[in-house]
């Protein structure tokens, strides 16, 4: 089990990219832009065109890379390595080739027939989601290069596609969370009555928030972290954050890419220890 975490330094912002296939009118630039529906669309699903090299130009520290609302289908893998080889053969990172898609059904979760074995979403189903494939170790590493390599040949588009990549070293505090974690759904479509009684409904898409309490953090956690990100991205800068990403079955209803839905006082809960609200509502 692993505790909250909040990524909100996206070194991959101003990383230079290369490799893969992309469409000229969908480049791979568009990772770099924080809307995730202005999408870089590769022009195939070879595994030579689902190539993404990284060059952050320096090295820096990293925990946590991340392809945010992405297409690939249930049967993709995704390989990550990070280091300070351009070449990508001495590698301080190698996870080799792992499942881009969790497994999100608990055995038994459904009637007898229903159950796919494996766990995983259909294609269909994994369509309604924004899903979110992640790297993360409780351990950054000190890297200037990153590589990411998909396969993904079965994909029913035909392409891989993406609204952005995160690289990051990500806020995990001492401390987990306080007990009272809130989740729900932003919906701004709009209902108009009509005389006779009919709802008409303007649908907009919804959008998942997260309500949390960071707690107990000492001085140094609270100003040069908590602190730090509502100073950085204020209401107009994006984050990423997971609950619990080692929960693969929960993972992807459990993180968002987002951005913070107001800013909160930090408070001296008592003599050295600090506490801040904190609520993401989710980028789409």
């Amino acid at each position: 089990m692993a505790d909250l975490f909040v990524a909100y330094d996206n070194f991959f912002d101003s990383a230079t990219l290369a490799g893969g296939s992309w469409e000229g009118t969908l480049p791979l630039a568009n990772l770099q832009k924080q809307q995730p529906s202005t999408v870089a669309r590769t022009t195939n699903d070879a595994e030579a065109s689902t190539i993404l090299t990284i060059n952050l130009g320096a090295r820096k520290s990293i925990n946590v890379v991340s392809l945010i609302h992405h297409n690939l289908s249930n049967a993709a893998t995704w390989q990550i390595q990070i280091g300070n080889d351009s070449g990508y053969t001495t590698n301080l990172i190698d996870t080799g080739a792992v499942d881009v898609v969790d497994a999100t059904e608990a055995f038994g979760e459904l009637q007898w027939g229903e159950f796919t074995w494996g766990g995983k979403p259909t294609n269909a189903v994994l369509a309604t989601f924004r899903p979110i494939a992640f790297y993360y170790s409780a351990t950054p590493v000190l890297a200037q290069y990153v590589k990411i390599s998909i396969s993904d040949t079965s994909n029913p588009d035909n392409y891989m596609e993406a609204g952005r990549v995160y690289v990051a070293a990500a806020f995990t505090p001492a401390n987990n969370i306080a007990y009272g974690l809130e989740t729900s759904f932003v919906d701004d479509s709009r209902t108009v009555m009509s005389r006779g009684g009919q709802i008409y409904v303007d649908t907009v898409p919804k959008r998942r928030r997260f309500g949390f309490r960071f707690h107990y953090m000492d001085e140094d956690e609270a100003f040069t972290e908590a602190n730090e990100i509502q100073r950085l991205k204020g209401l107009s800068g994006d984050v990423l954050m997971a609950i619990d990403v080692d929960d693969a079955t929960h993972r992807m209803r459990q993180s968002c890419y987002g951005r913070l839905a107001d800013l909160q006082p930090l408070t001296a809960e008592t003599t050295g220890h600090f506490a801040m609200d904190m609520a993401i509502e989710e980028l789409i």
